[in-house]
């Protein structure tokens, strides 16, 4: 997936940068916030692929953003880092098709990668994300450990 933009907007500056540096080391050209306002502009003005975004912000703060992004630019992939996917944020960013996958916190690289290249693949085919009846509904972690052997 090399040099392709990606756009992480979160509140925690160090975890801002752990997954900055994760990004980079995939080849990956990195974008990174702590402010909604700063991401829309961003991906206004710039080609961004995906958007990382943490479920730290208030609720609808994160729910507004994911819904802008599928809006104005569906064909970006959106990707919901929480450490709780039954959450009502995270069910209800899913059932609104507000992100294509769901990552878990703590966020470990080799489910980074596949989550967001999961998340890549489905935007290029169908810019409409899975829903919670699909039976690809993305809880990375739980699939991830199971293809990866350590389930």
């Amino acid at each position: 997936m090399s040099g392709e933009y990606v756009l992480i907007l979160g509140s925690n500056t160090l975890e801002r940068e752990v997954l900055t540096g994760m990004l980079h080391s995939e080849g990956y050209r990195v974008f990174s916030t702590d402010s909604p306002q700063t991401a829309r502009k961003i991906i206004v003005r710039f080609p961004v692929d995906a958007v990382l975004v943490d479920r730290g912000f208030r609720a609808d703060e994160t729910l507004a953003f994911l819904a802008f992004v599928q809006a104005h630019h569906p064909e970006v992939a959106r990707v919901l880092m929480t450490p709780d996917p039954q959450s009502p944020q995270a069910m209800r960013a899913m059932g609104l098709g507000h992100t294509h996958t769901l990552l878990l916190k703590p966020i470990i690289e080799s489910e980074l990668m596949y989550g967001l290249g999961r998340a890549l693949r489905k935007a290029r085919v169908s810019p409409q994300p899975a829903s919670p009846e699909d039976d690809s509904f993305p809880l990375v972690r739980f699939f991830n450990r199971v293809e990866l052997g350590h389930a």
